[in-house]
């Protein structure tokens, strides 16, 4: 089109120039006027034909290389987007697919987040430890009426430490009522029975009597040849400083008779059948060999029940010879 427009252009002035040389050569103009007339139409002439040649340069130009090179560009981009259209048909599915496995694990993630932190709220709540009833709070574990050893609990109630799960390492006690757990030897079984009183002494404060009686008495032993005892004290008010954990001394009256006649342990001898004697002291300080039948008895006494009056007088050993 551009080369067109000069092309015509130039016709027009070749035009207007040949109509001014007839008009000239006809007409009774100077020669000088003439001259600047045709000058100026040859110049628009030569303008025209150079303006003519540059558009036909361009339009070989544009219709052999720019043209052409920008069809196969955009043949080429054509292609490409084929390519790219043809490419995401087949991994837009594949990436849609993975965006929805991936949301999926994500919820499935949250959801385990949610259920952790639950579960989390749940712990923490459960740190707070409550009192489930008044007391006064002790290290360790009470095991029939000792303290568990706080030798190996000294790093247990520090700040960051770990406990052993299911462990007892505190406890709360009850400081009233109290009561004394003791062991009863094998072979004194027979003199502690339930319902035995007595004594309790407590070694913090020696002078205080408290009554006491016997409560129980294991029937399995808890270890070898002795049995746990509960023993019931009764505690004044006024006694606040006995604390649970404290230790005491215990006397029971195993065996009561006023008018029995005790004699040391010692004194009373055994025959090989099994019957006892003593050596009984006369008036005229000879000593004669007496049966007697033997009672209750305990380390240092015995009582005779029968052999012997009040107010005789025996030997401690055997005299010499016997």
């Amino acid at each position: 089109f551009m080369l067109k427009s000069a092309t015509n252009s130039l016709e027009y002035q070749q035009e207007e120039l040949d109509q001014l040389e007839k008009m000239y050569k006809a007409d009774d103009l100077t020669e000088e006027t003439e001259e600047i007339i045709l000058k100026r139409a040859k110049n628009d002439v030569e303008f025209a034909s150079f303006y003519v040649e540059y558009a036909r340069v361009n339009s070989q130009q544009s219709l052999q290389v720019f043209l052409p090179r920008e069809e196969l560009m955009l043949k080429e981009r054509a292609r490409r987007t084929s390519l790219e259209l043809e490419r995401a048909k087949v991994t837009l599915p594949v990436t849609l697919n993975k965006v929805k496995l991936g949301m999926a694990k994500m919820l499935q993630d949250h959801a385990k987040a949610a259920e952790r932190l639950t579960t989390l709220k749940k712990d923490r709540e459960a740190m707070v430890v409550k009192a489930p009833t008044d007391g006064i709070l002790y290290y360790g574990q009470c095991q029939r009426g000792k303290w568990s050893s706080s030798a190996g609990s000294e790093g247990k109630y520090v700040k960051g430490a770990t406990l052993t799960p299911k462990a007892v390492f505190m406890t709360i006690v009850q400081p009233r009522p109290m009561f004394v757990r003791t062991s009863t030897a094998e072979k004194d079984l027979a003199h502690v029975q339930a319902g035995v009183t007595g004594r309790v002494t407590s070694v913090a404060y020696p002078h205080s009597k408290l009554p006491a009686k016997v409560e129980s008495v294991a029937a399995v032993p808890t270890a070898d040849g002795t049995f746990d005892t509960k023993i019931t004290v009764e505690l004044p008010a006024d006694l606040t400083a006995l604390l649970p954990g404290m230790t005491s001394n215990v006397t029971v009256v195993a065996y009561n008779k006023p008018d029995a006649i005790a004699v040391p342990a010692s004194a009373v001898f055994e025959e090989a059948d099994g019957k006892h004697y003593v050596y009984r002291v006369g008036a005229d300080d000879s000593h004669q060999k007496a049966e007697v039948t033997v009672g209750k008895r305990t380390d240092d006494k015995a009582e005779i029940v029968q052999g012997l009056l009040e107010g005789d007088t025996i030997l401690l050993a055997k005299p010499p010879g016997e």
